[in-house]
């Protein structure tokens, strides 16, 4: 069994070993132009858009967005189907 001394000794060593970790460079894909490629193989003007884009992550968003907050004009005739019972309506109306 090890006693509380050495414990904490090799807390110490390994606290001093994570001061000097360096990591290695990794290569970033991203689509352009319908393909995917190393980010570092782009030009210059792509790698400067690249670093301007925003991250989209689709598991977080809503679109709050809602007719009511269109300001087109509504369209006459157009279907509504909302509901089963409006469905059917509609639906004799096109047939």
């Amino acid at each position: 069994m090890r006693d509380i001394e050495k414990v904490n000794a090799e807390i110490e060593e390994v606290k001093k070993e994570l001061e000097n970790v360096h990591g290695t460079g990794t290569e970033v894909y991203a689509r352009i132009v319908g393909y995917y490629r190393s980010v570092r193989n782009w030009n210059k003007g792509k790698r400067e858009e690249y670093n301007h884009r925003l991250m989209f992550s689709s598991e977080n968003e809503r679109i709050e967005k809602t007719l009511s907050d269109c300001d087109c004009p509504p369209i006459s005739g157009s279907l509504n189907f909302s509901n089963s019972e409006n469905l059917s309506e509609k639906k004799e109306q096109i047939a």
